[in-house]
C-alpha cells in the first residue's frame, strides 16, 4: 500500500488521521486497539506489520505493495506546495516542511528554508 493511499485516507478523515488497528502491542497501545495515526507513521507501521487496516477497509493487493517500490514512487507521493505557501500560517508551513523532509523542523525559519530548497530542487529537474 502506497503512502499516497494513507494520505488519501487521512484527507477523507475529519481528524486528518488514518484509523488503524494495532496488530502488535506497543506503548501506549494494546493489541486490537483502533487509533488514529499520521499518514507517514501509519504507512511505516503498516509495512512493519505492527498496524493493520481496520474492519471494513480493503486489504491492499500484492500489486499495491510492488508498486510502492517502483521508480515513480517519489513523484507519486510528492508533497504539493501551494503557490502562495509563504502566506500560510507558520505552523502550516512547519507541517508542510515536515512532510517534505520526513524529519523534524525546529521553527518557521527552518520550515521556510526546507520549502525553498525543495522548490529549487524541483525547478532544477532530475539529476543527470
Amino acid at each position: 500500500m502506497k503512502l499516497s493511499q494513507f494520505q488519501a485516507l487521512a484527507a477523507a478523515s475529519a481528524t486528518g488521521l488514518v484509523a488503524m488497528r494495532v496488530a502488535e502491542a506497543f506503548t501506549p497501545y494494546s493489541e486490537g486497539d483502533v487509533a488514529g495515526f499520521q499518514p507517514d507513521e501509519a504507512h511505516k507501521l503498516f509495512k512493519a506489520k505492527v498496524l493493520t487496516l481496520p474492519d471494513g477497509v480493503r486489504e491492499p493487493s500484492v500489486e499495491d505493495d510492488e508498486d510502492d517500490n517502483g521508480a515513480d514512487d517519489a513523484e507519486a507521493t510528492a508533497v504539493v506546495i501551494p503557490e502562495e505557501w509563504e502566506g500560510l500560517h507558520h505552523l502550516t508551513r512547519v507541517k508542510l516542511a515536515k512532510e517534505i523532509t520526513g524529519g523534524e523542523i525546529a521553527n518557521k525559519e527552518a520550515a521556510d528554508e526546507a520549502i525553498r530548497a525543495e522548490l529549487a530542487r524541483r525547478e532544477a529537474g532530475p539529476a543527470a
